[in-house]
């Protein structure tokens, strides 16, 4: 748990965080505002469910539903930006590559 904290990999989760209170003010975080409307259930989006509102999302993530992945160290997500969560098969843009052991 304290991983995910320290360290979260989905733009989601990113944003989730920096709304969380800190104690001290002087501690202040940048708050991370996402623009966009959220789907509706009843009409979920293509590719990845969050790319309507992610601010990261590139142009393949309309058309590539994102795999659950492990980073190995039991961290998982399900985002685009990561080469765990490409589907089998699928070619990988150059541009979006990254790496468990970057993040």
């Amino acid at each position: 748990a304290k991983e995910l904290y320290r360290n979260p990999k989905h733009p989601y989760t990113e944003a989730l965080l920096s709304a969380v209170p800190v104690p001290d003010p002087r501690n202040k975080t940048q708050r991370i505002i996402l623009t966009g409307d959220v789907p509706s259930p009843a009409n979920v989006p293509s590719g990845c469910y969050f790319h309507p509102r992610c601010p990261k999302v590139e142009s393949e993530f309309k058309i590539v539903h994102p795999q659950l992945g492990d980073d190995g160290s039991g961290h998982f997500t399900r985002c685009l930006l990561y080469d765990e969560s490409w589907p089998a098969g699928k070619q990988r843009p150059a541009q979006t590559a990254q790496t468990s052991a970057t993040s």
